[in-house]
């Protein structure tokens, strides 16, 4: 942005457009639709061709940053979440398979039989 002579302030949104057609505005958030699109342009650029939404991107981004050991109030706070429970749910982590509490009673061997 400093290159296009707009240089960043603390409040300005993370993603802003590069052009606008409509009013001529840079300085604002991009619209859902353009961050959907963006995704979807990229995962296919990379060869990732599960279904991948700014939803998910998310959790991604809070189970990563939970599973690299950031508290997670920090997390909270870095995703907008007022409450700490809110991220908490975005966390995928439990979910494997082989993190499941069940395995843990021993009926089930390494292999799967």
């Amino acid at each position: 942005m400093k290159k296009e002579g707009r240089p960043l302030e603390e409040k300005d949104p993370l993603f802003q457009p590069s052009h606008n057609h409509q009013t001529g505005i840079l300085k604002k958030a991009i619209s859902r639709m353009t961050v959907l699109t963006l995704i979807k342009k990229y995962c296919f650029k990379a060869e990732i061709f599960d279904k991948v939404s700014p939803h998910s991107a998310r959790a991604t981004v809070i189970s990563s940053l939970l599973e690299k050991g950031v508290d997670l109030y920090k997390v909270s706070l870095a995703v907008g979440h007022s409450d700490p429970s809110t991220t908490k749910k975005y966390d995928k982590r439990g979910k494997k398979i082989e993190d499941n509490v069940v395995l843990e009673i021993g009926y089930f061997d390494q292999d799967g039989d």
